[in-house]
Parts: C-alpha cells; sequence; structure tokens
C-alpha cells in the first residue's frame, strides 16, 4: 500500500515570493520512497510517497524533509541575499485519514509553567546574561529562535 504525505511550509517574509520549478527524488534502498516539492510564491508543498506508515514517526520524517527542504531556501536566499526564515506548519496523509499542525512552541517550553514561573525564569536568564562574557555567543543561540 502506498502513502502520500502532503508537507507545507510558509516562506517569511512572504514578500520574498519564492518560487522554483518542481523538485523530484526518489530511493530504491531498504525504505522505498519518492517525493515532490513545489515552491510558489513563497509556499512550499512536499508530496511524500512510500510504502511505510508513518505516523507514529511523523516528527523524524517531519525533520528529515524539513532538512532538505531548508537547504533548498538557504541556497535559493542566499543567492538573492535576502534575509528570511522558512516554518513547516502542517502534514496530512488522505488515506490514513492524518492530518497534524506543528507546534510552534519548542519542546523544552511545553511544560506546564506559570506566568510567575516563567518571569523568574526570564530574570534568571537576564541576570546570567549582565554577568558572563561570553554573553553575545548565548545571544546569537537565543537569536535561532526568531524570525
Amino acid at each position: 500500500m502506498e502513502y502520500e504525505y502532503i508537507f507545507t511550509w510558509i516562506v517569511y517574509p512572504e514578500r520574498v515570493n519564492f518560487s522554483y520549478q518542481p523538485i523530484e527524488f526518489a530511493s530504491e534502498n531498504i525504505i522505498i520512497w519518492k517525493w515532490k516539492i513545489f515552491i510558489k510564491n513563497s509556499k512550499i508543498f512536499c508530496i511524500f510517497k512510500t510504502e511505510e506508515n508513518y505516523i507514529d514517526n511523523i516528527y523524524e520524517l517531519k525533520n528529515y524533509i524539513d532538512e532538505y527542504v531548508r537547504w533548498i531556501v538557504d541556497t535559493w536566499c542566499f543567492v538573492n541575499s535576502y534575509n528570511y526564515d522558512v516554518e513547516i506548519t502542517n502534514v496530512f496523509c488522505e488515506k490514513l485519514n492524518f492530518s497534524e499542525t506543528f507546534n510552534v512552541i519548542w519542546e523544552y517550553n511545553q511544560q506546564n509553567k506559570t506566568d510567575e514561573e516563567k518571569i523568574l525564569e526570564l530574570k534568571d536568564i537576564h541576570s546570567i546574561l549582565e554577568k558572563w562574557k561570553y554573553t553575545h555567543i548565548l545571544l546569537d543561540i537565543f537569536a535561532d529562535f526568531r524570525r
């Protein structure tokens, strides 16, 4: 049985107006799969076909495909000197009646924290940044969460 997973992304800012011809890939290794990526007006669609049911490993599949799509967008935006970001938004598999919208919250922060706990954590981080000689490194790490 063949499963078709459709992943979607958005390129930000949308005024980048990123469009690219369809790109196709295939593998005949242990896992047989093929996929096609469509990029039009800063919207990206990836149709991934395989005989494997990835429902239990959808995040692993998402990360794998996301890395490759980001590589394409990174390269294109570098060549055009664009400031941008790309966000994977969801996946859908009609045959399995499966749909998943990907969360924007980093896994670490999925804990249920009160507002007071969040404020204390913020103050702790700021107190470290005020004193640490390598603050610029940590600021660069936090910048990775910026769009």
